[in-house]
């Protein structure tokens, strides 16, 4: 019997053992990736560069997944994100001029301060919605160019 019972504790620990590699082996293929956004056409070293990434229809606009901020500098700013998981993100930023933490707008709703999102060429009329600025992160990475309008 304490044959049978030591054979069977070997036999656990191999399975457990083999349990763990296999999970490890996975984990570490979980498909993160890095999203390089450059934000192109910064025009004041004044105020900061606010970002925001959306992971999903639901929170686009209202909660976002990771914020950002930078002092601003004139030219060309680049924020990286490393280890996202893959799939489909939107990024909306602005230039916030006035250090105020918002977008200011005029009276009728339109953006006071630079603004610009991973619209992909897409020329649009109002603030964008998901379909607008959702893109695909492959495990690959990504880089994507914002300009500010």
């Amino acid at each position: 019997m304490k044959k049978y019972i030591k054979k069977v504790i070997t036999t656990n620990k191999v399975c457990t053992l083999l349990s763990l590699i296999t999970a490890s082996a996975l984990a570490s293929t979980a498909m993160a990736a890095d999203l390089t956004v450059t934000v192109t056409a910064v025009k004041k070293a004044e105020g900061e560069i606010m970002l925001a990434i959306y992971d999903s229809e639901g929170h686009f606009r209202k909660t976002e997944s990771i914020a950002t901020r930078k002092a601003a500098k004139i030219g060309d700013m680049v924020f990286t994100f490393p280890d996202l998981a893959a799939g489909n993100y939107a990024v909306m930023v602005f230039h916030d001029c006035n250090s105020n933490g918002e977008l200011d707008t005029n009276l009728l709703g339109i953006p006071k301060e630079p603004w610009g999102g991973s619209l992909q060429g897409k020329s649009v009329f109002g603030a964008p919605g998901w379909s607008d600025a959702k893109f695909e992160l492959t495990d690959t990475g990504k880089s994507i160019n914002i300009t500010l309008n």
